[in-house]
């Protein structure tokens, strides 16, 4: 359990950086990628919203573009980058959507109320580990307090289906943990195989044994199932018919 006082800011949307969310698999680093400085970070994401405050759209690519040359050892050229973020966007769009359904799913399932944390004044936290992270939706207790933390994750392909216990899901569950409360992952997939050895999606093991994880389907935008941890399996669990 978590002994250090539990240090959450509220701040508008706007003032989150891009990336608060966190995508690795543990704290594997890019070798590819240059860190910026923090001022030119800030320098970037002013840039790229008042572009888009502005509906230039195509300006606000340019910048994107001018960031990633900056923090890219061997960058690609401007046409295969644009090929990639036309891809990235429709993914972000793909799970954005599912993430609404996850967050609605989780509710009716567990019979509360759940914040959107994306949208007004957005809850962040900072890690022990010094990760900062924004959970797609928070619960509070009758004091006002967060005591359940949520993220979803959505699978597109066949390939990778494993969520992992990174950073970002540490942080989150450190957040929860502050205030004794429950850290809950949901997972969907367009192409799940919830039977299979291994199933996909599904959790690691480490995810498993310190978060509850739910699968909600995208058709019905129901919780279905729920992972029952088990490293004795392959997989390291199994999911169980809710």
């Amino acid at each position: 359990m978590i002994e250090k006082p539990v240090k959450v800011e509220c701040v508008s949307e706007r003032q989150i950086q891009k990336g608060t969310k966190g995508t690795g698999k543990g704290s594997n680093t890019n070798p590819n990628k240059i860190k910026l400085t923090p001022e030119r970070e800030i320098y970037y994401r002013k840039k790229i919203d008042e572009a888009e405050a502005r509906g230039e759209y195509d300006v606000a690519d340019d910048i994107r573009y001018d960031r990633y040359c900056e923090e890219t050892k061997k960058p690609l050229d401007r046409e295969k980058w644009d090929v990639r973020n036309e891809n990235l966007k429709k993914i972000t769009e793909r799970g954005r959507e599912e993430e609404i359904k996850g967050r609605k799913a989780l509710g009716e399932h567990l019979d509360r109320k759940l914040e959107n944390n994306n949208v007004g004044e957005v809850v962040t936290y900072t890690s022990s580990e010094g990760h900062l992270t924004r959970p797609d939706s928070i619960g509070r207790n009758s004091k006002g307090e967060i005591d359940l933390v949520h993220d979803h994750k959505h699978k597109i392909s066949d390939k990778e289906h494993v969520i992992h216990n990174d950073s970002q899901m540490r942080a989150e569950r450190e957040l929860a943990q502050g205030k004794n409360g429950r850290h809950v992952v949901t997972i969907s997939s367009d192409k799940p195989d919830l039977n299979g050895i291994p199933p996909k999606p599904r959790p690691s093991g480490p995810l498993a044994k310190e978060s509850d994880i739910f699968y909600t389907d995208p058709s019905s935008g129901r919780v279905t199932h729920k992972w029952e941890y088990n490293p004795d399996i392959p997989g390291g669990g199994i999911w169980i018919k809710i």
